[in-house]
């Protein structure tokens, strides 16, 4: 089933004020394209909700408008948006059939009984839960449960779909599974989709862009590629790729020193300001092979992670690093730290 319709969604100068002076969100713009898959990433309370909420129509703006293929929408009741929402819960009829849950809301619009039939089947089978047809809701896994939720906001042929977390319930390995199910889907269905994630590694694996949001307003929104390498905060950075921020001075286009016998090759094009400020991931460093060819490092605390340990670390009179080793670090050790050579540095503008 492909929607060959789905819609422009927009954010215009868009606020939603609770009580007498606190704001959810805060002038949100946002331009999301036909068919786009846009993570909504972020802190508790910083508003991932409440934009959804507003697309879904369950509250409205305060401010500003919310267009729908340029129209704006902000006053029509949920049931006139063609939007589909899933919460975190699902929010499933437990006293219905897999089949029924599905055809509800198609039963509410008055499709007849014939395309109700067909369109379900459809979607039970794009979903690949037609053996669950008969199924009771109670009866299914956290997995099972997830898909049907899907192909009903499916069924009525929303223009946008709208995902509350979908994937927080369930176990990791899991998780990871039906994360690759589920977008497939939705590229398969061409809905324009806004996800709520809490997981700034599902954010970069499936999102066409991504929008971070801090204290109800956007940080920064674009592709995985640009919040990675080009992170318009400090905030940004550490929320997107755990990074350490550091001062560093510029002794080249190209390269700039962190402390003396700690150097990072950074892009040419970053302009020409002596002090400038880095993101520091800790792949971006790694254990020199002796002690001459790195700057000391004292290890502070140790995490095994399965592929490696996760050391954070303090250079004397400088700052505080976390890198990766491949083996154990005691903690109050002191070891040679260098860049990668492959390092790809973030510069942070100002």
């Amino acid at each position: 089933m492909t929607l060959t319709n789905p819609a422009t969604l927009q954010f215009n100068q868009v606020s939603y004020q609770y009580g007498s002076d606190t704001l959810a969100v805060d002038d949100i713009n946002l331009l999301i394209k036909p068919g786009n898959l846009v993570v909504l990433v972020g802190p508790s309370g910083c508003g991932k909700s409440t934009l959804l909420k507003l697309v879904a129509g369950l509250i409205q703006p305060t401010w500003g408008t919310l267009l729908l293929d340029g129209t704006d929408v902000a006053s029509l009741p949920p049931q006139q948006r063609q939007v589909g929402w899933v919460p975190q819960s699902y929010a499933l009829f437990d006293h219905l059939s897999v089949a029924d849950n599905i055809a509800f809301g198609l039963r509410m619009q008055g499709v007849s009984r014939k395309k109700r039939r067909q369109r379900t089947e459809n979607l039970l089978e794009l979903c690949h839960i037609q053996a669950l047809a008969k199924r009771a809701v109670n009866e299914l896994s956290g997995g099972q449960r997830q898909r049907v939720a899907i192909a009903r906001a499916l069924a009525v042929q929303p223009r946008v779909l709208l995902l509350d977390e979908p994937l927080a319930a369930l176990d990791p390995q899991l998780r990871s599974s039906l994360r690759s199910n589920l977008v497939a889907l939705l590229r398969e269905t061409g809905v324009t989709t806004l996800f709520v994630t809490h997981d700034q590694a599902e954010a970069l694996a499936i999102a066409d862009k991504i929008a971070v949001l801090q204290d109800g307003r956007v940080a920064q929104y674009g592709n995985p590629e640009t919040l990675w390498n080009q992170p318009a905060s400090a905030f940004v950075a550490r929320f997107i790729s755990h990074a350490d921020i550091v001062e560093a001075h510029r002794i080249a286009a190209d390269r700039a020193e962190i402390v003396p016998g700690l150097v990072a090759h950074i892009p040419g094009d970053t302009g020409h300001a002596q002090t400038i400020t880095l993101a520091l991931r800790p792949s971006d460093l790694q254990v020199a092979a002796q002690d001459d060819q790195g700057v000391a490092i004292v290890a502070l605390a140790s995490e095994y992670i399965g592929a490696a340990y996760l050391i954070q670390g303090q250079i004397p009179n400088g700052p505080r690093l976390s890198f990766f080793s491949p083996h154990p670090i005691q903690c109050g050790a002191t070891v040679p730290l260098q860049m990668r050579a492959q390092a790809n540095i973030a510069v942070i503008e100002s």
